[in-house]
């Protein structure tokens, strides 16, 4: 069988509960809750869910933009240092790939289309997210607004590159594509709930627009890394799927349960 992943950063599984009636399309035939884990970094909890691994064990970073390694845990430990002296700038940092995953990714094993998924090939929102860091961001509402806004842009350009992908291209078996303002909005705005609803509301249309375009041999699952709630995160996972099966009910069991589905026959 075929797999369509639609990986939604931060999707919270009890506000979908909650407004369940506006989100016909994020709650397929099989839908609900699952356990993620205490450790809430979306590099380390997508990368836990392509390779099967803890997440603490699936990307060994010191930080989620910067690998392991003996030189760089000793710069992080001594920036305030060395950015007294005017050496900081020096200092280069990188988002980690799949190069840093301690495991392969499942989508290496299958002939897979990957749009911009956190800790294997992301790379849409670097340039925003360097201008505007949560650090500098959350409680300032000018740049909340233009870095959600640039963050909104990259995933309508997202769901546009899948749709055309999905309509002339059909020599593939797992295609997976990350959207992050699911987990934006509620970093920036989770006290509004309000807006918080149009941005699960939309997300549920990007849904719509794929699902009408996969095949008939084709799985979807819905997907979140965690939950999220007036501004923080929760343990608690979202994952729905367009057939009757059981579902995963903790975060390292759905490197398994993508193989089942890719190993079963069309």
């Amino acid at each position: 069988m075929k797999l369509f992943l639609l990986a939604l950063d931060g999707l919270d599984p009890l506000l979908v509960k909650k407004w369940s009636p506006l989100l016909p399309h994020l709650r397929q035939k099989k839908w609900g809750p699952y356990q993620s884990t205490k450790e809430k970094l979306t590099p380390y909890l997508w990368a836990s869910i392509i390779t099967g691994l803890p997440p603490e064990e699936a990307l060994p970073a010191v930080h989620f933009v910067v690998p392991v390694n003996p030189i760089f845990r000793w710069v992080k430990r001594n920036l305030k240092f060395l950015r007294g002296r005017g050496l900081g700038k020096l200092v280069k940092r990188r988002w980690v790939n799949k190069s840093d995953l301690a495991a392969p990714a499942i989508f290496d094993s299958f002939k897979s289309i990957v749009i911009d998924f956190p800790a294997y090939n992301w790379h849409m929102d670097f340039e925003i997210l360097d201008k505007y860091p949560y650090s500098k961001v959350i409680g300032d509402k000018k740049r909340s607004e233009i870095l959600f806004s640039t963050v909104r842009k990259h995933d309508r350009e997202k769901i546009r590159m899948a749709e055309e992908l999905l309509k002339r291209e059909d020599n593939w078996e797992m295609f997976a594509v990350w959207i992050h303002s699911t987990d934006m909005v509620n970093h920036l705005f989770g006290k509004n709930l309000a807006r918080v609803l149009r941005t699960y509301v939309t997300v549920d249309s990007f849904a719509k627009r794929i699902q009408r375009l996969l095949p008939d041999d084709c799985v979807m699952v819905i997907m979140s890394d965690h939950g999220g709630f007036k501004g923080v995160h929760r343990e608690l996972g979202f994952v729905s799927v367009n057939r009757e099966m059981e579902l995963p009910k903790k975060i390292i069991e759905f490197y398994d349960f993508f193989l089942k589905i890719l190993r079963e026959p069309a």
